[in-house]
């Protein structure tokens, strides 16, 4: 590193030899620090992670979509019965009330698979010519 860097004095006579030494183990020292410490993460390493992370959940996104669409069954239904139970007229409107029994067939397994328990409708016209 730049800021380690020995720099030789003039040849003197030193008494101290032990000098040179430590400065030459000193910068040894700090030349395999550094090279054990390199930065792990740069940024073309960041970005290559993002990418690789985001194209893999939009791949896993599509694939299951796939499946699913490739696996759906369009369910069936049937009217089972159909009764008048209630019937009333007014000026303003009418009403009557009705009880169907449906059957609902789902061939679909999972992640399309649903069972339903009850259903309550209640339907209105917006026809006022009706």
């Amino acid at each position: 590193p730049f800021w380690l860097k020995v720099q030789e004095a003039p040849q003197q006579a030193s008494s101290f030899p032990s000098d040179r030494i430590l400065r030459q183990a000193l910068l040894s020292f700090a030349q395999s620090e550094m090279a054990e410490k390199r930065p792990c993460c740069t940024c073309k390493r960041c970005y290559c992670c993002c990418y690789c992370t985001f194209f893999l959940l939009i791949l896993a996104i599509g694939l299951f979509a796939a499946i699913v669409a490739a696996r759906f069954v369009q369910p069936g239904v049937k009217v089972k019965k159909a009764q008048f139970t209630g019937f009333m007229v007014t000026p303003s409107q009418a009403t009557f009330d009705m009880d169907l029994s449906i059957f609902i067939a789902n061939p679909n397994d999972w992640p399309i698979k649903a069972t339903i328990q009850e259903l309550n409708a209640r339907l209105y016209s917006l026809d006022k010519k009706a």
